[in-house]
């Protein structure tokens, strides 16, 4: 089988198509092509046009994975879900992981770390909140209970359960100066139930409510 011609594709500058005997026979990208060596009047095994199907593969799932952490981090599991919608074979898919990895570019270590210091700048979170929002990155929970508390420890958890509790009674007093009435020892009730929405554990709110300097239920 000899190679009768490699045309340029108009739309698309950087791919190729290649033609065996004058017949089409697969469309390349440009450096699977250079790093090929391919000519016309070349000879061509049908090996050798299947290990370029697969390294054309290969090339296009690593711009796909590229590209989609490109615009932030993920995590394995969405690489591998990205890959897997785009059709990608598992063993192509487990090779560009691993590559990933080896390079540093994937790593859910750090995607943890890097995801709770900006979650808690946004809002503070407890650990429990944390923990159910990257499982829905695929972490297991095997995985998040080796790492998070790395991430936030018990005196920060309870020093992030203070600041936000700090903040929802500050939000609770306007309304209240507002006109609006809370029944003796509501707002205390309703700070509990707030911070144990924010995910926050029982230690901490019980740190966070004795951290407070004035009782809630001042100013009514």
């Amino acid at each position: 089988m000899i190679v009768t011609g490699i045309e340029r594709r108009k739309n698309h500058p950087d791919r190729y198509s290649i033609f065996v005997d004058g017949e089409f026979t697969l469309g390349v990208r440009s450096e699977v092509l250079l790093a090929a060596g391919l000519r016309e009047g070349d000879t061509l095994t049908p090996d050798r046009i299947e290990a370029l199907r697969n390294e054309e593969e290969l090339g296009a799932a690593r711009s796909t994975a590229a590209r989609y952490l490109g615009r932030r981090r993920r995590t394995e599991w969405e690489i591998r879900r990205r890959l897997t919608s785009r059709e990608f074979p598992p063993a192509v898919i487990n090779r560009v992981v691993g590559e990933l990895v080896s390079s540093g570019q994937l790593n859910d270590r750090e995607y943890v770390l890097a995801f709770v210091h900006d979650a808690q700048l946004r809002k503070p979170s407890g650990k429990r909140m944390l923990s159910v929002k990257l499982r829905r990155k695929g972490l297991s929970r095997e995985f998040l209970a080796e790492v998070l508390p790395s991430a936030i420890g018990p005196e920060e958890e309870a020093e992030l359960a203070l600041r936000s509790a700090r903040g929802y009674i500050s939000k609770l007093h306007r309304r209240a100066l507002a006109g609006k009435v809370f029944a003796p020892g509501k707002m205390r009730g309703m700070l509990r139930v707030y911070l144990n929405g924010r995910g926050f554990d029982s230690a901490a709110i019980s740190e966070a409510m004795k951290g407070l300097t004035d009782d809630p239920d001042d100013g009514e």
